[in-house]
């Protein structure tokens, strides 16, 4: 797939067939501002929220995009987001951060990392009618808003789950003797409930908001995380 995609020119169209429906949120957002915090390809699902939003002439939302980056080279799809950003009539404002902008004498925007003040002045504040929504890499969800990157929680599961299957198996061997129908019944018993345990605690942490928009106020259902 990739070789094939590799050799496509620019402008070639592709037809995907059997990808399952994935809308982890639903448009209209319902809210008057919203805050897009982006590191790298996390742009893909900010794309598609920003044509559905300016392409509905009676949607109103003020949306600020914080797009974090190494180098120029590395923003994607910039010619785009300056487009529809020129052409929203002041009602989308991108603001690049590039991290490694100390070896390019041309560039005149932001430097380093996404900090609490780059949010702070350039980001609606925490109310009811603002949303944040966040999509990078693992280490930025860690320090905005908590975990979100579920093959790490996952494993987490079958750690957990693994570690007690050996122990309880342990246990059970040592007080009967022997493996029986009820200490297998046993075993998997307390097998099911930390599965479930493990799964609602893992639910909890994806909730959960932590990190630099927990300082400045945000809630929870104020943030969510792609």
């Amino acid at each position: 797939m990739s070789e094939h995609l590799k050799g496509l020119s620019i402008g070639s169209d592709v037809d995907f067939k059997h990808i399952a429906p994935n809308v982890k949120i639903q448009y209209p957002f319902g809210k008057k501002t919203i805050t897009m915090l982006v590191g790298g390809t996390g742009i893909t699902p900010m794309i598609q929220a920003l044509h559905a939003i300016l392409g509905t002439a009676s949607d109103t939302t003020q949306v600020t995009m914080i797009y974090g980056n190494k180098t120029q080279k590395d923003i994607l799809c910039k010619e785009l987001l300056d487009a529809w950003a020129a052409n929203s009539g002041g009602r989308l404002k991108i603001v690049h951060v590039l991290s490694r902008a100390k070896d390019d004498a041309s560039w005149k925007g932001e430097t380093g990392h996404i900090t609490k003040e780059i949010l702070t002045t350039h980001a609606a504040p925490a109310s009811d009618d603002t949303l944040v929504v966040v999509c990078g890499p693992p280490p930025m969800y860690n320090a905005f808003c908590g975990p979100r990157d579920e093959k790490e929680l996952t494993v987490v599961v079958v750690v957990v789950v693994v570690f007690v299957v050996v122990i309880v198996a342990v246990v059970v061997i040592v007080v009967i003797g022997v493996i029986d129908v009820i200490a297998v019944a046993v075993i998997v018993a307390v097998v099911v409930i930390v599965v479930i345990g493990v799964a609602v605690i893992v639910v909890l942490i994806e909730k959960e908001l932590t990190g630099i928009l927990a300082d400045m106020g945000y809630t929870a259902e104020q943030v969510f995380k792609f």
